[in-house]
């Protein structure tokens, strides 16, 4: 018998086909950290022992190393660099993120597809939801200046009495305009338009 260990399974056969003893084949699985998968481990007979027209030889074949058990802690709320590094670690393979917008601060997990607590193997795939924040919106405001104002004005703009910007506004030439305002989808704000300092417009919007 010749030396077939590290053998890959079908190339172990050819081989020993090609030696013309019309050998009966039989294949047996384990597992090995050594050999690959796919690769033979032993034989019987073993090697050096002769081989005889019609002898069965038993081909030892590796499936790889032994999975070991993961148990899959609970990643929500951590950051994806963080759950990552620790869910490969573990033996796991951290397949392409799903991104989402949140509440939570962007790059926050918010879901994971193995549940927390139950059994994994080494090589299993884990698939993490990921925050993208909050989705911001556009909203687009018009706004007429009071007819008593003529010439150019100054039209500041807040929200929340947060200032965001101001623009002249020759009013002579037309007291409408856009603004566009900016938050997080589904919130409130008030919105503030003050001319010449006096505040002229305030209401409540959606985003």
């Amino acid at each position: 018998m010749p030396n077939l260990a590290g053998t890959d399974y079908q190339v172990a056969k050819v081989q020993l086909t090609n030696m013309g003893l019309d050998l009966v084949f039989q294949k047996k699985e384990e597992f090995s950290d050594k050999y690959p998968e796919g690769q033979v481990i032993s034989t019987e007979p073993a090697l050096g022992e002769p081989l005889k027209k019609g002898n069965t030889v038993l081909l030892v074949i590796s499936k790889g190393p032994e999975k070991k058990g993961v148990n899959i802690p609970n990643f929500v709320d951590k950051s994806i660099d963080e759950a990552a590094l620790e869910a490969e670690s573990m033996g796991l393979k951290v397949k392409d993120h799903v991104f989402q917008f949140s509440s939570k601060p962007a790059g926050t997990v918010l879901e994971q597809s193995l549940v927390a607590g139950s059994e994994a193997k080494e090589g299993d795939e884990i698939v993490f939801t990921v925050s993208q924040g909050p989705e911001v919106v556009n909203f687009v405001y018009e706004y007429t200046v009071p007819d008593h104002y003529t010439g150019t004005v100054q039209v500041e703009f807040r929200q929340d009495n947060d200032i965001l910007g101001s623009v002249e506004v020759n009013v002579d030439e037309g007291r409408t305009n856009n603004y566009t305002f900016s938050g997080e989808k589904g919130t409130t704000a008030t919105i503030r338009i003050y001319v010449n300092g006096t505040e002229e417009i305030a209401e409540v919007i959606t985003f």
